[in-house]
């Protein structure tokens, strides 16, 4: 079966969020979207490699990227596999719903000057001290977000800088309200740590060093990383959306897509109006 694939002909103001738990508005910088049936909650500009077995489901489950997506293992996708190059396969499984190939690309916006004008102006002063025996101490080391041994910590809403996130050891972060991570290094959700709460947290990235979500942990967010690799790996279950350059999905990790990640706040620019492009092929 064809299917037509129909870009994306407008951008409107809306609200693209990822939530711990219920959706939440997010800061005004990041409120621009793609409307379009193919909009896409996973986004690898270079490159979208699934492998393993994992499952990717929710309300915008289509992967994007401007040059290839690879499929391989026993994945399930319900959405579509969309590639401004190819799209490779190797083995039996196909996407729930269409494959497109030479897809009209999209363009994105570096976030640097967002990430470095909140490295002086920001609410890091609100975090709370984490307790330990007789002490309390900032769970910030050295500009790095520490969180471990089962250690929590509730952000309320608010801009925060970091130049690292490292959690591990069943740790959970909470977010209560609305909170933007601008994130100037690489970050780490493992061991079992977990984000949950009210409120919805985006992590902003303008670092080359890798983003990794792995071990058996749960987090929700929206990710935008247009500089580096966003790896989901091991039993990670996640809900939200993500940008990466190249977005990396194995092992049996769960992702539940929830957001639009071509909602960049004017970070995503959307493909053009013209001609829609006729896959070569159908999926299931």
């Amino acid at each position: 079966m064809r299917i037509p694939y129909a870009p994306p002909v407008s951008l409107i103001l809306a609200l693209a969020t990822a939530s711990c738990v219920a959706e939440a508005e997010p800061d005004e910088e990041f409120e621009f979207r793609c409307l379009s049936g193919m909009a896409s909650g996973l986004i690898g500009l270079d490159l979208v490699d699934i492998g393993g077995t994992p499952d990717i489901s929710g309300t915008y489950a289509n992967v994007f990227s401007n040059t290839k997506v690879a499929l391989a293992g026993n994945f399930t996708l319900d959405g579509s596999a969309i590639s401004g190059g190819s799209v490779t396969i190797a083995g039996t499984r196909l996407p729930g719903s269409s494959i497109i190939e030479n897809a009209t690309g999209i363009t994105v916006s570096d976030p640097s000057a967002h990430v470095t004008a909140h490295k002086t102006n920001n609410d890091n002063a609100k975090i709370p001290c984490i307790t330990k025996g007789n002490k309390c101490t900032s769970p910030v080391v050295a500009g790095v977000l520490t969180l471990a041994s089962q250690q929590s910590l509730t952000l309320r809403s608010g801009n925060y800088y970091f130049t690292g996130v490292s959690m591990s050891g069943q740790s959970e972060l909470t977010v209560d309200g609305t909170a933007t991570i601008y994130l100037d290094g690489g970050a780490t959700f493992n061991g079992g740590s977990s984000c949950h709460g009210g409120g919805s947290l985006t992590v902003i990235s303008s670092s080359s060093s890798e983003i990794k979500l792995n071990g058996g942990g749960s987090t929700a967010m929206q990710i935008y990383a247009p500089r580096a690799t966003v790896r989901f790996a091991g039993t990670q279950g996640f809900r939200g959306s993500a940008l990466g350059k190249q977005l990396i999905i194995s092992g049996t990790a769960d992702l539940t897509v929830v957001s639009d990640i071509a909602g960049g706040g004017g970070y995503v620019a959307c493909p053009p109006d013209g001609p829609s492009n006729t896959p070569p092929h159908g999926g299931q």
